[in-house]
């Protein structure tokens, strides 16, 4: 499923938006989302097997930005020549009794972590050990990727069932 472009690209930052970006501290410079869901959390293999072909119908999470020494032009997007989705999923648990505070916690700990550089910038974290049979996904994707819309559809094409309509594909910009 390809992702629909909203506002005419999805993470083509211009230039000027990555120098503002630059200059804001890093903890605004990412988006995140959190979904809590009941049950239990999917096993990792599966998980695995649908990131891997959810990831392929967005080449944006393929790619890295590179920078130019001094800044002597553009920053561009390139392909990643080692990419593997596997960097970017990670599983937790929190413990018991994995309650709303825990959470809450580990999302602020995660959301404060810088993401590397030298990879596509973007991580999805599958939590297990939510009390009342939960788990939970926390997304978190540099602002340069994508902005809060764009990034909507980016992870709804990996969390719906490959259908071509989802809740995001009625999200406009404001």
């Amino acid at each position: 499923m390809t992702p629909v472009l909203l506002s005419g690209r999805i993470g083509g930052t211009t230039h000027r938006e990555v120098e503002l970006l630059a200059s804001l501290p890093p903890e605004l410079r990412l988006i995140g989302g959190l979904a809590v869901m009941a049950g239990p959390a999917p096993d990792h293999e599966s998980t695995m097997r649908t990131f891997v072909q959810r990831v392929a119908a967005c080449p944006r999470f393929g790619q890295r930005l590179r920078l130019h020494p001094l800044g002597l032009s553009a920053p561009e997007w390139v392909e990643h020549p080692n990419f593997d989705v596997a960097h970017h999923v990670r599983r937790t648990a929190l413990p018991a009794p994995g309650d709303d505070d825990a959470l809450y916690r580990l999302v602020a700990d995660v959301m404060a972590m810088r993401l590397d550089r030298d990879r596509p910038l973007w991580e999805i974290w599958v939590i297990e050990g939510l009390a009342d049979n939960r788990w939970a996904m926390l997304t978190k994707v540099h602002h340069c990727m994508a902005d809060g819309i764009a990034a909507t559809h980016m992870f709804t094409g990996l969390c719906d069932d490959g259908v071509d309509e989802s809740f995001a594909h009625r999200i406009r910009a404001a």
